[in-house]
């Protein structure tokens, strides 16, 4: 991905989570690694308070009203913490006293007796004062705290009040040392294994809810594709429907324009077949009129043109009867697609006195009622095109269905001699106009190609399905 690609959902979600949760972790770590001190320390300090009041609290009783430990429990207290045993662990003992001021006097000291007298400002011994214990890790920079800066050990500062025998009086305040060295290793490794912990939690919080966003963004890809698929079909779709519709548009103007040249043919051959022969009629039996009325012929004539008018009345009622079976489309739902095929040749040869030669090879009977009209309505138009235009000379129409595809081909050899015929622009002759027009509505395909050196060939395709 280049810098300039915008951010997808999952990484900007995985740089806001890291963010956060790197954040709010953070903060749960630094807060329970506190709270972990605290606790440590909170113990330390009851277990350090117990200690100084069950080994001091009984050498305090009797300070004077100048401040100062009676000597004796002074010398008691040398020779206590000279026990090597004793002072196992145990670094340095001091005990403090205060009036209440915003100062404390150290009254003794297991270290030096110099500082016996010494005044410090100490808000831990007035907060012991007080009753309560303060245990802490010492920062090695009060004050009172001076002979214990050389050593560079870690230490564990306590002060815990000594109370007055059976009361709740404070006397003084009790200040030790111990190494804690042991107790700082072990904290330290119960801080780091909490940070761990609190990393490995916030990792895995981030893989997993990287993991779902990333699924869930893959799954909106999914469905945006899918959306704009869907769009592309529907634009698509509307398309063609428009195309649709100009089609339809223009086949409806095409079928009124073919309905009117059909309706005009119609009327042509009319008006130059039977027409023509009943205005010859009636001119002859004006004649025949006039004949008997004035008796120049006699009966015999009148007669013999009477016979010759029936004769010819009878070829103009031949030829409206022809016209009429070609207008009239037989009764197909019972005939197979071969009977409707031989049923289109065989009239045009009997209308026409002409051989058309034929090949319907592999057909299939399963075929839908409108492509059997279809096929008839071609055959018809096309053979009689060919009649009209070749005289019916080398006519042949060859069928068959394969792959589910109706194949159907009409053929000619044109007039004899004529070089004149050429292939008119599509849709200038009714004929083809209708042949077009009719595979069009099937999908299929028409091809209008000279054949041999006069004649035309006329191939259709339309699907079955």
């Amino acid at each position: 991905m280049r810098w300039r690609d915008p951010i997808v959902l999952s990484t900007k979600f995985l740089i806001a989570s890291v963010f956060v949760l790197c954040l709010a972790m953070a903060l749960l770590g630094t807060w329970v690694s506190r709270q972990i001190e605290r606790n440590v320390m909170i113990t330390s300090g009851a277990n350090g308070a117990a200690y100084l009041r069950a080994t001091l609290e009984q050498f305090v009783q009797r300070i004077d009203s100048l401040e100062r430990l009676h000597p004796a429990d002074a010398a008691s207290l040398d020779r206590l913490f000279k026990n090597a045993a004793f002072r196992n662990g145990t670094l340095s003992v001091k005990l403090w006293f205060t009036d209440g001021s915003s100062t404390a006097t150290v009254i003794y000291s297991t270290t030096t007796m110099e500082i016996v007298g010494d005044e410090h400002t100490l808000t831990k011994v007035h907060r012991a004062w007080s009753g309560h214990p303060v245990a802490e890790f010492e920062t090695v920079n009060s004050s009172g705290s001076r002979a214990e800066q050389s050593l560079q050990l870690t230490l564990i500062k306590i002060y815990a009040p000594l109370f007055r025998n059976g009361t709740n009086e404070v006397i003084a305040v009790g200040e030790v040392y111990h190494v804690g060295s042991d107790l700082a290793q072990h904290l330290r490794q119960a801080v780091n294994l909490t940070w761990y912990i609190v990393c490995l939690t916030t990792a895995l919080m981030i893989a997993v809810l990287y993991l779902v966003v990333r699924r869930a963004n893959r799954l909106h890809f999914e469905h945006q594709s899918a959306l704009r698929i869907k769009v592309l079909e529907a634009e698509e779709m509307a398309a063609q429907n428009y195309a649709l519709r100009l089609a339809a548009d223009r086949s409806r103007l095409d079928a009124n324009a073919a309905n009117e040249q059909l309706l005009g043919r119609i009327g042509l051959d009319i008006h130059d077949g039977p027409v023509q022969f009943l205005t010859l009629l009636r001119f002859r039996i004006d004649e025949i009129v006039e004949t008997l009325i004035t008796g120049i012929y006699g009966t015999a004539s009148a007669a013999d043109g009477l016979q010759d008018l029936a004769d010819k009345l009878s070829s103009v009622i031949n030829e409206l009867r022809d016209l009429s079976v070609g207008l009239v489309l037989p009764e197909l739902d019972d005939l197979s697609l071969r009977q409707t095929l031989r049923l289109a040749v065989d009239r045009h040869e009997h209308l026409t006195a002409t051989h058309v030669k034929t090949d319907f090879g592999a057909i299939s009977e399963k075929v839908p009622a409108p492509i059997k009209t279809c096929a008839y309505r071609i055959v018809q138009e096309a053979l009689s095109n060919s009649f009209k235009h070749a005289d019916g000379h080398g006519l042949q129409v060859t069928a068959s269905t394969s792959e589910e595809v109706f194949k159907l081909e009409i053929i000619d050899e044109g007039r004899f001699n004529d070089t004149s015929r050429r292939l008119p622009p599509d849709g200038t002759r009714l004929g083809q106009h209708g042949i077009r027009n009719r595979v069009a509505a099937f999908n299929g395909s028409v091809s209008i190609e000279p054949y041999s050196v006069n004649g035309t060939r006329v191939v259709i395709s339309i699907p079955l399905s």
